[in-house]
């Protein structure tokens, strides 16, 4: 599994210094299940990287060094430099400066998006994957780059950690389990809701930040309970007409006694 930090996702998208922390704290979150996964992995990132322009046209270096939150800074170092142990994509780099690879109208050679175009095109075996920073013209889970003269290839990425866990599962891989020690609540692939001919998610508004998904036999409508963690994670269900059911394990066992006397978004 290769993975790609697109450095293209930054381009001073950001308009307030919160927007960038949800977003940095949700690519920290999909380094952290990457590095939960007992796989081979390699993770690269682009020198460039903290040279890109995020908010008011301070690069990512200068915005990232005036993060309130200093644990999340740390956090971010520790898991990209010591856990993962990410390096520059240039020093094994497959595809040539002299090619010409576009993606979306723009010129992406020299960039880890051609990087991992090449890649996967030589070898379709390979998994690899971008990560990209959200609200950027990128930030979607697949698009397409043109070598000029050679290919057209589809790549994949993802901007949230739910979506990296739908791509684990799609891809066959080991998908992370969720640590009962964890004092973050699971995502929704760490439960039943991944699984696609069961659940579809809805467009009801989220609950507690997290998406409602259906029960496509039975009409129920889950949401992982954002709220709770570790041992205590767990699912909560209403019924078609949005009456609570009850709540559930992960593996979507329904836990007797837990009805309570409400209403989804009630």
């Amino acid at each position: 599994m290769h993975i790609f930090i697109n450095e293209l996702s930054l381009d001073n998208q950001f308009l307030a210094m919160d927007d960038f922390k949800t977003s940095l704290r949700e690519v920290y979150t999909i380094l952290d299940a990457i590095n939960a996964m007992n796989i081979e992995k390699h993770i690269f990132h682009s020198e460039l990287l903290w040279c890109q322009s995020v908010m008011n046209g301070e690069l990512f270096s200068q915005v990232f060094n005036k993060l309130p939150d200093k644990s999340l800074q740390t956090a971010f170092n520790n898991i990209l430099k010591n856990k993962l142990n990410s390096k520059p994509w240039t020093a094994t780099r497959v595809h040539q400066s002299t090619d010409s690879y576009k993606c979306r109208k723009v010129n992406v050679t020299d960039t880890g998006i051609a990087e991992v175009a090449e890649r996967s095109y030589r070898d379709g075996r390979r998994k690899c994957l971008l990560i990209n920073f959200s609200h950027s013209r990128f930030s979607s889970k697949k698009f397409r780059v043109l070598k000029e003269g050679a290919f057209r290839k589809f790549v994949d990425a993802t901007s949230t950690c739910d979506d990296f866990g739908l791509w684990t599962i799609n891809n066959g891989l080991a998908t992370p389990r969720y640590d009962t020690t964890s004092v973050n609540p699971p995502r929704d692939y760490h439960s039943v809701l991944s699984d696609p001919i069961r659940f579809a998610k809805t467009n009801k508004p989220p609950v507690q930040g997290r998406a409602v998904y259906e029960e496509l036999l039975t009409g129920k409508f889950y949401y992982v309970d954002n709220m709770h963690s570790g041992q205590s994670a767990h699912l909560e269900i209403y019924d078609s007409n949005s009456k609570h059911v009850g709540e559930a394990t992960l593996d979507g066992r329904l836990i007797p006694g837990t009805t309570k006397n409400r209403t989804l978004n009630g």
